[in-house]
């Protein structure tokens, strides 16, 4: 069994000058050529070797995940690239897919149906993600005894069902106000001890509504919500309700003027 970590360069900067320094065989991921400008930000599998596994092991980002195989690089890799795209409801055009990104593999090996996951999986036989320096192996020996290893799918790409996508966007929704919530609560500082998650959650939502979906703006609105020490969205002052919810302009300039008329920008996403 060979040791294979994918890893996600737009996540872990340092990815380029450890293979330059290391040399482990390596391949991005994307089609070639690469434009110039997605070399730094491609998805790259790595064979991991002992010096690989310890420049992995100082990592403190969402890097990637290990993959356990005993396919050889280049087999590996013509099956992982298959996956960059998906299908999913209501769009005719496959739509981008991080699959590599470690906060959705665990997702999508949930939501996939068996037969699915035996495709999607392939000559992989474990995959491991790291938590808090926690290795933690995911084996789908049971899920996968049904199928002959040599099965193979008529399509050509992963294909999404509407009741798989609405998991994915629950889930992917519920991790972004988790996120906001401890950006609140940290901005509070006198009101440490409060739950900002309910608040998180509604402000989320009544922003949705009036397509204001850019993280910047969202952010920066509950920080503001947060220095006027609002705790809750009804405490929002209605002069600041009627901008937001002003049909003059789009919901997402509505936002960036108001942000900018009481903060005089539009604020930079904090690290983390």
């Amino acid at each position: 069994m060979i040791s294979y970590a994918v890893i996600d360069g737009a996540m872990e900067k340092g990815l380029l000058p450890m293979l330059e320094a290391l040399d482990p065989p390596a391949s991005c991921l994307y089609a070639e050529p690469v434009q110039p400008e997605l070399v730094e930000l491609a998805p790259y599998l790595v064979l991991v070797t002992k010096e690989v596994k310890r420049w992995l092991t100082t990592r403190d980002t969402p890097w990637g995940y290990y993959l356990m195989s005993e396919a050889d690089l280049k087999t590996l890799r013509q099956h992982l690239r298959k996956y960059l795209q998906v299908l999913i409801p209501d769009q005719e055009k496959p739509v981008f897919f991080r699959f590599y990104d470690p906060r959705n593999i665990e997702l999508l090996c949930d939501v996939l149906s068996d037969w699915q996951l035996h495709h999607f999986l392939g000559p992989i036989k474990t995959i491991v993600t790291v938590s808090k320096g926690t290795e933690i192996a995911s084996d789908f020996t049971t899920r996968r005894a049904a199928f002959p290893a040599d099965a193979r799918s008529r399509q050509k790409m992963l294909v999404l069902q509407p009741d798989q996508l609405v998991r994915f966007n629950l889930a992917f929704e519920e991790r972004y106000i988790n996120k906001l919530a401890a950006r609140m609560k940290t901005n509070a500082k006198r009101y440490t001890d409060d739950n900002y998650h309910p608040f998180a959650q509604a402000l989320f939502y009544y922003l949705q509504q009036r397509d204001i979906t850019d993280d910047r703006v969202i952010s920066g609105l509950a920080n503001l919500f947060i220095a006027r020490g609002y705790n809750q969205l009804s405490d929002v002052p209605e002069y600041i309700t009627t901008r937001l919810e002003s049909l003059g302009a789009p919901g997402l300039v509505n936002a960036e003027l108001l942000l900018i008329d009481e903060l005089g920008s539009v604020p930079l996403l904090e690290e983390g």
